[in-house]
């Protein structure tokens, strides 16, 4: 178990361009940050916002407060490691363990048992478990539209993550089913680019057909719809720079 300190903590990030490495801001309610959030979540950079960095930043060691969110970690027991079985024996044994029934835990009631369950999807995820990411897949697929700040950085992290282990066919889907579902509005605005900037570096024949069935089936504003097509455009110039 991790200390509870903010260093420790999901919410809070650091500047990757500052030396300062064991500082950093609590973005639980980052209202402040919202023009910046692009690029303090695609790239931990406060370029943008140094001034407000310097004036919100707190040490990593600072003791946690009640919003504190453990990092993602895969915990370990020494008999994980038994002396007879090797690395890559033991590697094996994640990517293949069935993970089917803490997958229905994720639709638990009970808020910490959920939480658990989601941590431990996700770990055994970027190991490139199967069970966990079909789990991790349904659950992403029947979440609702996010109504919270917090509940958009949530989801642009499980784009990153569906971009990593996902193949592009189901991470497509996903990508569409959470442009249908979710409200364009500012506090969104970075869950949209982040999927757009998935899109943008996939074969354009894959995308072109989704996208543009969804800008006829859900009314975006004409803003919105360029960016769709221009996403198409950019996958598009892509591809063509591979030949």
């Amino acid at each position: 178990m991790l200390e509870a300190i903010c260093q420790n903590c999901s919410f809070f990030f650091s500047d990757n361009g500052s030396s300062d490495w064991d500082h950093g801001v609590c973005m639980y309610d980052s209202t402040e940050f919202e023009p910046y959030i692009d690029d303090i979540l695609e790239d931990s950079d406060f370029s943008t916002c140094a001034e407000l960095y310097k004036l919100r930043r707190i040490s990593g060691e600072t003791k946690a407060c009640d919003n504190y969110e453990q990092l993602e970690y895969v915990e370990l027991d020494e008999d994980d490691f038994p002396d007879e079985e090797s690395i890559e024996e033991l590697i094996e044994r994640w990517k293949t363990a069935d993970l089917s029934d803490v997958g229905k835990d994720l639709y638990s009631t009970d808020t910490r048992t959920a939480k658990e369950a989601l941590s431990t999807i996700i770990n055994y995820m970027q190991l490139g478990n199967k069970t966990a990411l079909k789990a991790f897949y349904d659950y992403y697929m029947d979440l609702g539209a996010p109504d919270t700040l917090d509940e958009v950085h949530k989801r642009i992290n499980y784009v990153d993550l569906l971009s990593q282990r996902a193949d592009k066919e189901m991470a497509l889907e996903a990508y569409i089913n959470d442009l249908k579902r979710t409200p364009s509005n500012n506090m969104t605005r970075g869950l949209f680019t982040a999927i757009f900037r998935k899109l943008a570096h996939f074969p354009s024949g894959l995308i072109r057909e989704p996208l543009l069935v969804l800008i006829e089936e859900k009314k975006f504003s004409y803003r919105l719809k360029k960016r769709i097509q221009e996403v198409i455009e950019e996958a598009e110039y892509i591809d063509r720079s591979y030949w």
